[in-house]
């Protein structure tokens, strides 16, 4: 009986209809890019829109940047688990997380100060050495967040970190 491994693995040729599915995306994108550049002059253009977006485009681009692919398949899962009850919750806090990005909670101060990213605006409103508190604090999180979640993802296949993954766990 030969391994798995041990076997080479047949080359992989794709088709025509591959391809075009492979460059159409990258062209749209990378066609977007070029026509996008002539209305980014510098830094704070890309970094904070140039500072005149307002509170429902910026609404709009903080709810896209948390909307990631593991986030989409936790819903998804949440959803064939326990059905559209879990649909309840997000009912109830969408109203109030809409009053406050629109009023402005926690997030007035840092626009007020016109800082582009939270470290900078850390430094203007407190000191820089909390900045760079904040900034070990933000990274040593990361490496564990990026080290730690594949290797749980490794021990329980097929499964996203909820409380009804573990609640039948021996």
């Amino acid at each position: 009986m030969t391994h798995l491994f041990l076997t080479p693995m047949p080359l992989m040729v794709m088709a025509t209809l591959d391809w075009i599915i492979l460059a159409v995306p990258f062209m749209i994108v990378l066609g977007v890019t070029l026509y996008s550049r002539r209305f980014v002059k510098g830094v704070a253009d890309f970094l904070a829109a140039g500072r005149v977006a307002g509170r429902y485009v910026v609404c709009v681009a903080g709810a896209e940047a948390s909307m990631g692919l593991i986030t989409v398949i936790a819903i998804f899962e949440q959803y064939y688990k326990v059905g559209f009850a879990v649909g309840h919750w997000g009912g109830l806090v969408a109203p109030v997380a809409l009053i406050i990005t629109l009023t402005g909670f926690c997030i007035y101060r840092f626009r007020e100060t016109r800082a582009m990213t939270m470290g900078q605006f850390f430094e203007i409103r407190y000191s820089r050495r909390f900045r760079i508190f904040t900034g070990s604090l933000q990274s040593l999180s990361g490496i564990l967040n990026y080290g730690l979640f594949p290797a749980v993802g490794a021990r329980l296949p097929g499964a996203t970190f909820s409380a009804h993954t573990f609640r039948n766990q021996p």
